[in-house]
């Protein structure tokens, strides 16, 4: 068991109790949610900072290697080379990165010090959940989780040609014959990071709370009332819930940021042939976590 407060000054220490961490993984409403929270005047909201992607970037990304040769135990280059003297970050000399990592995290976010809330969501980066929440013990934990055969579906149709990533970013996008690589890549990055930041959650000794997407789209008002008390933070609910409504949403669209947002679309959208493929992956997740 690691220890509390190392190398944090009492200073950061105060700060990373107003840290508010929204993990789990992409396409999974984290940025709806977010933006909710941002309505009180009390919360700053920071979008993806992206230190989670630095600290565990995933080990199939590696030329000549593929997502189905790794498992939660080494899918990321911390975890493979954990054990390592030379690594940067290695298991046996945490006692001297643990607590300065802590420090740099609160530091860096310390410009948003007034704020009541520093709340931040970092989908993309949560594979690094355990290294992230471990140097911060006392901020808050919000596992934010979908289900996974959504999430797949919802981050192919971001990157296929024609989807919103390709209008956002200079990438062509994926073409019709690399669709079922990137859906069995994007369905164990599932697996990974669902495994990695419940975990995480579960040895997590500061505030935490778990939201399900499901849920939070079915009754927004409801957990939402549930986040903000949590959080400690008064809030007209009801009108931040209506103010965000998917129903507002300007653009809105299969090949949008905004999509169609209701569960169980992966049904209609992927063919027979990639559902039996994800759900092979999945399966004992999905059932972990009742799906």
């Amino acid at each position: 068991m690691f220890s509390r407060h190392r190398g944090l000054t009492r200073g950061q220490r105060a700060l990373s109790r107003k840290l508010l961490w929204i993990l789990g993984s992409p396409r999974s409403g984290s940025t709806w949610l977010l933006k909710m929270l941002d309505s009180s005047p009390v919360v700053t909201a920071i979008n993806e900072p992206s230190i989670g992607r630095h600290l565990a970037p995933f080990t199939c990304e590696i030329p000549g290697s593929a997502a189905p040769d790794f498992d939660p135990g080494n899918c990321t280059l911390n975890r493979m080379a954990a054990d390592g003297e030379s690594y940067f970050f290695s298991e046996p000399h945490s006692d001297t990165w643990v607590g300065p990592l802590g420090s740099m995290i609160c530091e860096r976010l310390a410009t948003r010090k007034e704020f009541k809330v520093i709340a931040i969501q970092e989908p993309n980066g949560s594979q690094a959940a355990d290294i992230i929440m471990r140097s911060i013990p006392e901020a808050r934990f919000l596992f934010l989780l979908r289900d996974g055969r959504d999430v797949v579906d919802s981050e192919c149709a971001a990157y296929a040609e024609g989807g919103w990533m390709t209008k956002r970013y200079p990438m062509r996008g994926i073409h019709a014959d690399e669709r079922r690589a990137f859906l069995e890549e994007s369905a164990y990055k599932w697996v990974w990071r669902t495994t990695i930041v419940s975990e995480a959650f579960e040895r997590h000794p500061g505030p935490k709370l778990m939201v399900r997407y499901e849920a939070l789209r079915e009754r927004p008002q409801d957990e939402m009332t549930r986040v903000f008390e949590w959080a400690g933070i008064d809030a007209d609910v009801g009108a931040i819930v209506e103010q965000h409504s998917f129903d507002r949403a300007a653009v809105r669209g299969p090949n949008e940021f905004v999509r169609a947002a209701s569960p169980g679309g992966w049904r209609e959208n992927l063919t027979a042939d990639e559902q039996g493929m994800i759900q092979k992956i999945m399966q004992p997740t999905l059932d972990r976590f009742g799906y």
